[in-house]
Parts: C-alpha cells; structure tokens; sequence
C-alpha cells in the first residue's frame, strides 16, 4: 500500500456516481428475505422426518449427518465470490462452470472421510454418544446428502450471475421456489413412504437445483425483456 500510493492518487474513479444507502437496502432486501426461505428449510424437512416412522431414532441421525454436509454445503456458496471475482463471458463462463462443477463433486465428497472405519466411530460413537448399532443408518443418511453440496454450488453459480447483473429479485424468486420445492418434496416423499433419513437429501438436493434453475430463467427472462423491438439473440442470416 505504502509503494502504492502515488499510483493510487493518479488514478481516476471507475465508479461514475457513488451508490446512495437507499439503493444498497433495497438490493440486500430481497437476498436477506430469500436467505430466511433458506434457514427455515431445515426446520420444515425435520417436521416431515418427525412424522415418518421412527423418529427418535431418525431424527438425531439426521441432524449429526447434516451437520457435516452444511458446513460444505456453505462452502460451495462461496462460488458466488468467484463468479464476482471473474465475471462471465463468452471466452470466461465454461472455465468457471468446469470449476462450479469440480468443487461441487469435491465438496460433496468430504462428509464421506467420517463415515470409514475408525472415523465414524470415533466421530458419531466417541463424540457424538450415538448407538454403534445405528452406524449402518449413518452411513446409508450420509451418503444421500453426497449430492447437496454439489446442488448447492450450482444454485450458488446462478446467484453469482444475479448478483453481477444486479437482478437480487432473480435470487428471491430462486429462494422462494427452494422452500417451495422442500415443502412439495418433503410432503411427496412422506406420503410415498420414504424413509426419514433420506428425505432429507432428496428435497435439499431437489431444492437447490431447481432454485438454480428458476435464478437462470429469471435471468433470461429480463435479457429477452430488455432487448429492443425487433431484435433478436439469433442472427437473421441463421434463422433464414
């Protein structure tokens, strides 16, 4: 910073008119709303999993095995910084897509280290005063969330791209459908019979990719709107 100084005083402002506090709170507004749909999915899903069969059994099992995936699953929301950090174009978007994906997989993976022999014991038995006999249960739960990270790093892709073009209702329309789609899921799966222990990662993994999905639609939805009469994402030459 010292060295930088001189250089610093030298440059000219990249940013044209300063953002007014008003403007930042209503931008916040909605991504703090979708982010109370997102705190409030783990309480619905344990509602769901309370009912179905065995719930005191099923429960606390639940519960130790997302405690493992959430922290990575926060992890993979960081994607959003590197979507900030590197925003896309038509020569930048696959690289970051290829890396979303890789750290998704890898993330996902990670929980897996505490349930080898010797780990989930001394994690789940030593540590966490759970049944030995229910280590099977917590392997079987484990293994159905391996793919909420990887969700999660997609759906936070799209957040990333939302947030750059300045879209924050694209991220609460994503967030709202992400309770939506945990409270349709977690109903389905109840009424099907699904286990308690892998509802779960079934609608946490659904959820994310759908809000994914909505973000990005959204987000097409406002570049088709603000497109000029008559003009069109395809050349004329192609569509003759």
């Amino acid at each position: 910073m010292f060295l930088a100084r001189g250089f610093v005083r030298r440059l000219s402002s990249a940013v044209k008119s300063r953002p007014k506090a008003r403007e930042i709170f209503f931008f916040n507004l909605p991504l703090a709303t979708g982010g109370i749909f997102l705190a409030l999915s783990i309480l619905i899903l344990s509602a769901f999993i309370a009912r179905a069969p065995d719930p005191e059994r099923i429960l606390p099992i639940f519960f130790l095995a997302i405690g493992l995936a959430n922290p990575v699953a926060y992890a993979a929301t960081r994607i959003q910084a590197v979507v900030l950090a590197f925003p896309p174009t038509q020569h930048t978007e696959t690289p970051i897509i290829r890396f979303t994906i890789v750290a998704g997989i890898i993330l996902g993976l990670l929980p897996l280290l505490f349930i080898i022999p010797g780990l989930i014991e001394f994690y789940y038995v030593a540590l966490q005063k759970i049944n030995i006999n229910e280590l099977a249960l917590i392997r079987v739960t484990a293994i159905s969330l391996i793919t909420f990270p990887f969700a999660v790093a997609l759906r936070a892709y799209s957040e990333g791209l939302a947030a750059w073009e300045r879209k924050p209702m694209a991220v609460l329309a994503g967030h709202g459908f992400y309770l939506v789609i945990v409270i349709v899921s977690g109903f389905i799966a109840f009424v099907l019979g699904v286990p308690g222990y892998l509802i779960g990662g079934i609608s946490l993994t659904l959820a994310s990719l759908v809000s994914a999905y909505i973000i990005r639609v959204f987000l097409n939805w406002t570049h088709a709107k603000n497109l000029p009469v008559g003009q069109t994402t395809t050349p004329v030459a192609q569509v003759r």
